[in-house]
């Protein structure tokens, strides 16, 4: 993406953007996100 400045110099400005298949599927993930937050950390062993 390409601005122009006040000054007449044009100067080039990158963005960041996530892969095509992520991007498809990142509403998903999002989900996913939140479910797996929302879960207790709870660990416990059992002897066998």
């Amino acid at each position: 993406m390409s601005h122009s400045l006040q000054n007449g110099k044009a100067m080039e400005v990158m963005s960041s953007r996530p892969r095509s298949d992520i991007y498809i599927n990142l509403p998903a993930l999002k989900k996913l996100d939140a479910l797996l937050l929302l879960q207790r950390e709870e660990f416990w062993y059992v002897e066998q």
